[in-house]
């Protein structure tokens, strides 16, 4: 065989004289993980090179050695196997750990399909694992790291939301206005920016998440957390003073969360039965406010201070049932999209007054009457009955 379309065969000859071909077609070698030409290292056989694929496996050259492969050529296996030690004459491959396996990460060079999908290596995204950012790739796979938990995870570039990207050039993402029309928002942003998409806000409409800016650059599009749990979309603010009470990924004053902690800048918890927002942590101690007060708090007092949500990130907060059995609520408002309430918010219904705690499974929403303190279960379908359950206080939403 001396051609085959859309490859590069290169003519070789066994010990016994035979005659095989190894197709250098670089594309061919991405999805093993590996570059044409990257230098590895095997604990067994030495340092080698990658030379090509050929049936669905790929080829190497080790040192005094015969072309050879493995019998096993699944990413995974070739991942754990062998470390790259040089790509295109430099040593910078980051050895990473996922799921338990070590694999080698590229975290400098962003591949050609990767900013053909509009993706690009240090970018914001959002993926099942929850908000992070691209560290690198792995063949045709894209390795985020996990803000709140520090892990790498593999996911398809299919999977992924664009958040924002540190750049000067445009990058439009398409969204729903609150009048329901597609406009254009710019996620780029520069360090001189008023907001930085996904910046948390306080306006005089409560609180909000900036995604970005409007085509002219002379405004920001937000989505008001009220907007947000009617399913309604993005409203347009010129005014660049609100006060910003998270930043992610910056080491600005407003800006640091610390994973392990309790809290994040921004939740919203309640104390002494008032409602604060998070801003600082001057360790050991926390500060909280409100349109009234502000408020340093010594953690290591043991003071009862409850999440009451969260935005951008994962939280849940046990909380017992009728029956006295723990069960875990999940407090993140965008899971709450559409379903015309937010934790902290209290709602009328014909048996009297209850709080909105949390979500369970994704299957119901927890209340807890404000008389008895006793907490219920309501379907979703519930809260879309004006007759049956009136929102008439949103204490957590701060507007």
């Amino acid at each position: 065989m001396k051609s085959r379309e859309n490859s590069q065969l290169k003519e070789y000859t066994s010990r016994n004289g035979e005659i095989f071909y190894i197709d250098e077609n670089p594309d061919l070698c991405i999805p093993f993980g590996f570059n044409l030409g990257d230098t590895v290292k095997d604990t067994y056989f030495g340092t080698g090179k990658v030379i090509g694929t050929f049936g669905g496996k790929i080829y190497f050259q080790f040192d005094g050695e015969e072309i050879s492969t493995f019998s096993d050529c699944s990413l995974q296996s070739l991942q754990s196997t062998l470390m790259i030690i040089k790509r295109e004459k430099k040593n910078d491959i980051f050895r990473g750990i996922i799921d338990g396996h070590n694999v080698n990460i590229d975290e400098k060079r962003a591949p050609k399909w990767l900013t053909e999908y509009n993706f690009n290596l240090r970018d914001v995204v959002n993926t099942e694992y929850g908000i992070g950012f691209i560290k690198g790739t792995l063949g045709y796979n894209v390795i985020v790291e996990i803000f709140c938990t520090k892990e790498l995870k593999q996911v398809s570039v299919f999977s992924l939301t664009l958040i924002r990207r540190l750049s000067k050039e445009d990058v439009i993402v398409n969204k729903l206005s609150f009048s329901n029309k597609v406009i254009p928002v710019l996620v780029n942003f520069t360090m001189k920016d008023s907001y930085y998409p996904y910046d948390r806000i306080l306006t005089d409409k409560g609180l909000a998440t900036v995604i970005g800016k409007n085509i002219t650059k002379d405004g920001y599009w937000i989505q008001t957390d009220d907007a947000l749990k009617l399913n309604l979309g993005l409203v347009e603010t010129k005014n660049t003073k609100y006060k910003i009470i998270r930043r992610i990924g910056y080491n600005e004053e407003f800006s640091i969360i610390n994973y392990g902690d309790k809290f994040y800048p921004g939740d919203i918890v309640e104390y002494n039965m008032k409602f604060y927002i998070v801003k600082l942590f001057p360790s050991p101690n926390i500060i909280i406010f409100n349109s009234n007060e502000e408020l340093e708090l010594n953690l290591g007092l043991g003071l009862e201070i409850n999440c009451i949500s969260r935005s951008g990130f994962p939280f849940k907060r046990e909380c017992f049932s009728i029956n006295h059995i723990l069960v875990p609520l999940d407090l993140q408002i965008e899971h709450f999209r559409g379903m015309r309430v937010l934790p902290g918010d209290i709602i009328s219904t014909p048996n009297g007054k209850y709080c909105v705690m949390g979500l369970m499974n994704s299957e119901s929403i927890w209340v807890k009457n404000e008389d008895s303190n006793n907490v219920f279960t309501l379907t979703f379908q519930a809260f879309y009955d004006p007759n049956l359950i009136r929102v008439i206080d949103s204490k957590g939403s701060f507007n």
